[in-house]
């Protein structure tokens, strides 16, 4: 009898490109090579401002640790599962993600007993279109196929966090236990007080100072990745910034510089 198990090789998820996020992209000026330098087996590389990956990824996310602008997502498939039933999204994984997912995938996932998915992202025909395969598979060798449905809501969802929102709670923490810990000491509560008003609220890694010779062109305002930048009497830093340097490649007066914070 055929085994519907045997069209199937359960290679291992590759690191997936967002290339909307590359600086590359946003910029022929961008001269950021983080991932190509970080990569220990020379799987990435660029051609005609476009990242390349080659078979030769060995997935250890060297390359996702480095990329200032989220161009690289991790390979590791972080979903939410109970009992039969498989959570896909609800900010665990993005929609481009779920696009990408392979029938391996399906298939690895069968086998772990799933036969319900659920999702709140509705606009994923080609995630769709292998499931429909994948259940036709399923259907002709007498096997239970697997349910899919949309829901916008699902109580105890995980959430993901970017890197500046984990240093903000990171902050938040370290201000809670110092306040347990020093504030119920009448000798130590003052000393603490003013640790406490010296710790940002919102961290940002990177800071942007800008010299007179800005001609407030707004070249950086327009290209920031993330929106960091604003112009007002003079172009100033408002939000968060990630490093990834292009507005300083971009800046035709040369007059950013990048410096990094220390909390």
């Amino acid at each position: 009898m055929f085994n519907i198990w045997d069209i199937f090789q359960y290679v291992e998820y590759k690191t997936y490109i967002h290339r909307e996020n590359c600086l590359h992209k946003k910029s022929t000026k961008s001269s950021c090579t983080r991932c190509i330098e970080i990569c220990p087996v020379e799987a990435i590389s660029l051609k005609e401002n476009d990242i390349v990956i080659s078979d030769a990824c060995t997935n250890c996310n060297y390359c996702v640790g480095v990329c200032p602008s989220g161009a690289l997502l991790g390979t590791e498939i972080s979903v939410c599962r109970k009992d039969d039933l498989l959570y896909l999204g609800y900010g665990n994984i993005s929609r481009a993600c779920i696009e990408t997912l392979s029938l391996d995938y399906l298939a690895k996932w069968y086998k772990e007993g799933i036969r319900r998915i659920v999702s709140d992202q509705a606009e994923v025909e080609g995630f769709l279109e292998k499931l429909n395969f994948f259940n036709f598979l399923l259907k002709i060798n007498g096997m239970r196929e697997i349910n899919f449905q949309i829901e916008k809501e699902k109580e105890d969802s995980q959430k993901v966090y970017a890197r500046s929102e984990l240093i903000e709670s990171g902050i938040n923490e370290i201000k809670k236990l110092g306040f347990c810990l020093l504030g119920k000491k009448e000798n130590t509560a003052k000393f603490f007080l003013k640790f406490w008003e010296s710790l940002p609220t919102k961290a940002s890694l990177y800071g942007i100072e800008i010299d007179n010779r800005c001609s407030h062109c707004r070249a950086c305002i327009l290209l920031c990745t993330n929106q960091a930048l604003e112009a007002k009497e003079k172009v100033e830093q408002t939000g968060f910034c990630n490093g990834c340097g292009l507005c300083i490649e971009i800046c035709p007066q040369k007059a950013i510089i990048l410096k990094k914070n220390n909390f």
